[in-house]
């Protein structure tokens, strides 16, 4: 699947003329993607539309230091530290940090430093 990153997605055209609306958690409960080492997690706009959001070993690892590569680990580093995980998801959909079509975002190592830099999660 092809990860295109955009600055001019709806989001962020949205809240440029200042209509907000955020990314909210939806409470599901996370899965573990193993040919892809990731966490996935679903995401929604205030109308419902969904977003697939994915986080890898890698950045969990800047959540959780002493992480265990396994399943059961990483799904427990995820639920630890949802609340922060779910902030770096929103702040990449309103950076347009998102795929071509809108549906998925993959959290990388820069965009959760880029939330710590800007105050939205805390520091480590």
């Amino acid at each position: 699947m092809e990860d295109l990153r955009l600055s001019d997605r709806e989001g962020v055209l949205g809240r440029e003329m200042g209509i907000s609306m955020p990314l909210m958690g939806t409470g599901e409960q996370a899965r573990y993607i193993s040919n892809r080492d990731t966490v996935q997690f679903e995401m929604a706009h205030e109308q419902g539309e969904r977003v697939t959001c994915r986080i890898g070993y890698r950045a969990l690892v800047l959540f959780a230091c002493r992480l265990k590569a396994s399943e059961e680990a990483m799904l427990a580093a995820f639920q630890e530290h949802r609340t922060e995980i779910e902030s770096v998801a929103d702040d990449c959909y309103e950076r347009g940090s998102i795929s071509a079509d809108g549906k998925s975002i993959v959290i990388g190592l820069l965009d959760i430093q880029l939330c710590r830099a800007k105050g939205k999660i805390p520091r480590k």
